[in-house]
Formats: structure tokens, sequence, C-alpha cells
């Protein structure tokens, strides 16, 4: 079982081994279990904008990621479903803490949605520095439950990853792949759930 970069997934294919991706999806003739990021993403971005947000940002990674682009187009997704145009400048590219205050004082969005949670750790730094306040001046979600980060005052609402699951799913597809080598590569994707902690409210004049 690997949570391979690309070089380590080629160089495992060559050698014929059983294999099966965890957390990775690089399109490739292996089997993979991952959470499904897109759904959670569309699943969250559907929670803000039921709160009644439309300037929602969502903060993706500034380098490629198959995590970050799934959650980026379910972030896209949920405009779409509502049938609302997604709000231009609003993905936004995270380069460090203080990258986030053109953003706020430029764009000012009303919700944030991280694509990780430890960016969501950061922007909330960020915000407290500018004087704001979460969630009575802004919402902050986040993706992941990461146990560092979920320790936000207050809390941080974010998806929740079922990594036992993913752990375990892998080991029995691997124990399938070594009873039937020749068997059809299967990609499965875990359902995500959404942990409100607190951090996403309404927006002001709601």
């Amino acid at each position: 079982m690997l949570t391979p970069t690309m070089p380590l997934c080629h160089a495992v294919i060559e050698t014929g081994l059983p294999a099966v991706l965890c957390f990775s999806d690089y399109d490739l003739d292996l089997d993979c279990v991952l959470p499904d990021d897109e759904c959670g993403a569309k699943k969250m971005t559907d929670h803000l904008l039921g709160l009644g947000h439309e300037r929602i940002a969502f903060v993706d990674g500034i380098k490629y990621n198959t995590h970050f682009k799934s959650r980026r187009n379910g972030y896209i997704r949920a405009f779409e479903h509502k049938r609302q145009p997604v709000p231009e400048g609003l993905i936004f590219k995270y380069s460090g803490p203080d990258s986030i205050n053109d953003l706020i004082l430029e764009k000012k969005p009303t919700a944030i949605f991280a694509c990780i949670d430890n960016y969501a750790y950061e922007i909330g730094v960020s915000l407290q520095k500018l004087g704001l306040k979460i969630p009575r001046d802004i919402s902050l979600a986040g993706f992941d439950n990461r146990q560092p980060f979920i320790s936000l005052m207050p809390t941080l609402t974010t998806m929740r990853t079922q990594q036992e699951l993913i752990g375990t799913m892998a080991a029995k597809t691997l124990v399938e792949r070594c009873a039937n080598p020749d068997s059809p590569h299967r990609k499965l994707l875990l359902e995500t759930e959404l942990i409100d902690r607190g951090s996403c409210v309404p927006p002001k004049n709601y």
C-alpha cells in the first residue's frame, strides 16, 4: 500500500508487484482508495451557500495536487448546481499567511474555504491579526479534520476523511489483487463527513 510520488508509482508498476494507492490518484494502472474530495468540497460549499454566503473564497494550494484539484472542482460544482456564478477572483492560490491579506482587504469574502486544515489555521491567525473575529466577521472552513488544527477558537468546521476505513479498504483491495492479479483495476472513493464546529455562521446582515 502506497501514499506515493509519481516516480515511486512508476517504479512499483515496473516491478509487477501488486500494489494499492492510498489517498492518491494519478490515473495509473493501479488500484487506489481515496476520499471523495470533490463531493466533500461540494458538500462544504453547499453548507456555506445554505448559510447565506455568496462571496465564498476558495483557498487553493500553490502546487499541483490531485486532492486540491478535486476540491476546487467541488467548490465550482456547488455554484453551478445552484445556477450561481462562481465569485470572480475568489479562487486564491495560497502562498503563506501574509498572502491572505490582499484577498481579505480587496475581495472582501464573507466566508473562506481552505483546501486543507493547516491553511485554514494559518488564515485564522492572519484574520486575527487583521482584527477580524471568526465567525462574527468572517466564516472559516477547512478540509481533512487534522487534529492539530481543529483547536482554533472557535474550533474549525471541516470535512472528515475516513482514514481508518481507507486503510482497511486498501488492505482488502490488496488481498483481492493478489488473489486476482488480472482483474480490472479499481478506484474506490469513500464518502467524507462535514464536521460543524461553529466557525461558520450566516454572514452579517443576512
